[in-house]
């Protein structure tokens, strides 16, 4: 897929935009004649043009859901939605199939299929089917999404963090001045949560200068633990 020139967004994609970045609950329930259209537009949309959305929008009363841990990028946004584009997958069955957890431990396994696949539902590519066990399976968005090679699934990947929570709360502060991770986290965490938050969150930051290493550069400096 070849990135396009921002002039080529059409009204409708840019109100998608604006529901994208700018309601948090929006994510949870995205119409299915909308997911191509915004899945379309977030990818044709240069950063700067997202951080206008983005900078916008409100400051998010931080949610936990919001505030992913997780242990590798690369199991949720390459091996889960891998596997997950064959069929729904528990918990169990997600994080037995993931690189990185060699536990023959039940509740561990648990554990890992339910922190990457909640990552990939933050940003609208999965969903979480309340049913007993709990299974994750791909949105369209997702769908769509399994069709971009590995450098364009970061790339977009990358983008979409900037509508999440923790993520998106940072970089409208860092705008302006100096912001801190433990501070923007302590509002749902305390102790040793915040820690592997902010680890996590961290870890999503780098992600996001690693697909764009100048356009947020002064920003990202701006972001402490």
């Amino acid at each position: 897929m070849e990135q396009t020139s921002d002039s080529l967004l059409t009204n409708e994609e840019r109100m998608l935009l604006e529901k994208y970045f700018s309601n948090p609950d929006y994510k949870d329930n995205i119409k299915e004649n909308e997911a191509l259209p915004l899945f379309n537009a977030i990818y044709k949309a240069d950063l700067h043009q997202i951080l206008e959305v983005v900078d916008k929008s409100s400051i998010s009363l931080l949610r936990a859901k919001e505030t992913p841990m997780f242990s590798s990028v690369d199991a949720s946004i390459i091996y889960s939605i891998n596997h997950l584009l064959a069929e729904p997958l528990t918990y169990n069955e997600l994080g037995s199939l993931l690189p990185g957890c060699s536990s023959d431990n039940i509740p561990a396994l648990k554990k890992y299929g339910e922190c990457h696949g909640k990552l990939l539902a933050s940003v609208g590519l999965a969903k979480i089917n309340r049913t007993t066990p709990r299974t994750i399976m791909l949105t369209k968005m997702g769908v769509i999404f399994s069709r971009l090679n590995d450098d364009e699934r970061y790339k977009m990947f990358s983008k979409m963090l900037l509508s999440t929570g923790t993520i998106k709360n940072l970089m409208i502060q860092s705008k302006y001045g100096p912001v801190s991770i433990d501070k923007e986290l302590s509002s749902v965490h305390n102790g040793t949560t915040i820690k592997r938050r902010r680890n996590s969150t961290r870890a999503l930051l780098k992600t996001i200068d690693h697909s764009f290493p100048y356009e947020l550069e002064d920003r990202l400096r701006n972001i402490f633990d």
